[in-house]
């Protein structure tokens, strides 16, 4: 749990863009909070879902730019919370950060002032050791979508580095299940549960830490191997065969950072906990 030391908001109005797997979870957590929460879909038929869970459902676009019937509603809230994961393939990680930019021009016209942008560890190279925030790759896309949000006066943003995501119905089991040859045997893993990724933002918003960078990741760091045949195990698949290329390149995410300053301690700080 995290302390509840500091600065803490009253409940208030949280938005949240790309009400998905993160957000949904958010948004359940500050409801039974007492918040109002505005979440937004890219999709019609997902706006009823929204709605009967309690939440004030917006139907918002990036394509690439920022397009909605009510944005003037949906961004009338006291913390934004952006969550809308990029598409990786090649040529988009490029529109990726044309749709940041196009929020950040919006945010602009909006009285919103505290922001908590979803970044990943993905932001880091395998550089063969501990990362820390200030290890960020300046060529990633997603550093240039961090900087982008940092860069507009008038709010703060918090960035929240997550590593590899599970929880609720996303089971590690499946990700590798029947794989053959896979690399990367003895490299760490880097994983965090959704139950530490809702209460590190909700404990972000309560303490009012708003304008830094935080990884976010458990505090152990099981072998991939280890990792993923206990995983398959767990659901009862067929686990992944593994080569014997023991010189993978790798890292590992350290959040001392976000520990220290929430006075955080993980749910889940060991992944083979999460299975």
């Amino acid at each position: 749990m995290a302390s509840k030391t500091g600065v803490d908001m009253k409940a208030g109005t949280l938005s949240i863009l790309g009400c998905g797997w993160l957000g949904m979870a958010v948004a359940d957590r500050f409801l039974r909070e007492g918040w109002q929460v505005n979440g937004s879909t890219t999709t019609q038929e997902k706006l009823s879902t929204l709605t009967t869970k309690g939440v004030n459902a917006f139907l918002v676009e990036m394509n690439p730019h920022l397009q909605g019937s009510a944005l003037d509603r949906f961004f009338h809230a006291d913390v934004l919370l952006v969550s809308v994961p990029p598409r990786r393939k090649a040529g988009l990680t490029d529109l990726y950060n044309t749709q940041i930019e196009s929020l950040s021009i919006a945010l602009t016209k909006t009285n919103i002032t505290r922001i908590i942008f979803i970044s990943s560890t993905s932001i880091y190279d395998d550089l063969n050791r501990e990362v820390f925030e200030e290890d960020a790759n300046p060529s990633s896309y997603l550093y240039r979508a961090e900087q982008c949000l940092f860069s507009v006066e008038n709010y703060k943003t918090t960035v929240l580095r997550f590593a590899g995501l599970i929880g609720g119905d996303r089971h590690p089991g499946r990700f590798l299940s029947g794989k053959q040859n896979v690399d990367g045997a003895e490299m760490p893993v880097n994983m965090i549960h959704q139950q530490d990724c809702v209460n590190i933002i909700m404990a972000i918003v309560q303490q009012d830490l708003f304008g830094d960078v935080f990884n976010a990741c458990a505090d152990l760091h099981p072998t991939k191997k280890e990792f993923y045949e206990a995983s398959s195990r767990a659901l009862n698949v067929a686990p992944p065969t593994f080569s014997n290329n023991v010189h993978t390149p790798f890292k590992i995410v350290n959040a001392d950072k976000l520990k220290e300053k929430l006075q955080y301690q993980f749910t889940y700080p060991d992944p083979m906990s999460m299975i």
